[in-house]
């Protein structure tokens, strides 16, 4: 399916959007690196923000962004996901100077363990910015905690500051690292039900690469209460 076509003006794409819905629109474009698409009804009108990108979509990708500003979901929105995952998702922004943070820890370098898994286990560079983030300060466990996070128009990893611990293994901050690198070469899938998998078939396979990743998550699942002062169920 095509995903781009000519570019349109905005107000172009907003009265295309407004006969499609049989409601007025009012369209607001952003370059939000989040939020892509969002919808707020209004009494008189529709409120529709949408990241700039969209006056490029097709035909296919506007019907299907009408079916999500009706409340479609489903099958009917696989288009604009695609859209905003293959497309949108896949500008890169790594050049625009947005301050990236430190990857030299007290403990751990993570630019040098970054060096260290790309000559290893990828066949060409990725350029990637890698750095730390998060506070030191333990705090009750989360029902959902994140240590690693990948940013694909930012080409940056971000790894968690409680890893850079002198009690945590280097192969288990290597592990959540390389983790985060293989998204950069595993993008998200969108099913044909519009479900958005991140963790692909392909991505696992990626991941199971690297040798010590079953010791890895064995640490991660018995060793938290060094993190946190109780298990933490879900890492990344």
């Amino acid at each position: 399916m095509k995903l781009i076509a000519n570019t349109q003006k905005p107000d172009e794409l907003q009265a295309r959007l407004a006969t499609l819905i049989g409601r007025q629109v009012q369209l607001k474009l952003h370059m939000n690196q989040s939020t892509m698409v969002s919808v707020r009804p209004k009494e008189a009108h529709v409120l529709v923000n949408l990241h700039k990108e969209f006056v490029q979509a097709s035909e296919p990708v506007i019907h299907s962004l009408a079916d999500y500003i009706k409340g479609e979901r489903g099958a009917k929105t696989v288009p604009l996901k695609r859209f905003v995952h293959e497309v949108v998702c896949g500008i890169d922004l790594s050049s625009q100077g947005k301050k990236v943070g430190s990857a030299q820890g007290v403990y751990w370098d993570l630019q040098a363990l970054y060096n260290d898994l790309e000559s290893k286990y990828f066949d060409t560079p990725l350029n990637l910015h890698v750095a730390w983030f998060g506070t030191r300060k333990r705090r009750k466990m989360p029902k959902k905690s994140t240590l690693g996070l990948y940013y694909d128009m930012r080409r940056m990893v971000k790894i968690h500051v409680l890893l850079d611990n002198p009690k945590v293994p280097q192969y288990v901050v290597e592990y959540v690292l390389y983790h985060e690198m293989a998204h950069a070469i595993c993008p998200a899938e969108v099913t044909r039900f519009g479900k958005v998998v991140v963790h692909t078939k392909k991505f696992h396979s990626i991941e199971e690469q690297y040798p010590l990743a079953k010791e890895a998550e064995i640490w991660l699942h018995g060793n938290m209460h060094i993190l946190y002062p109780s298990q933490l169920k879900r890492w990344f």
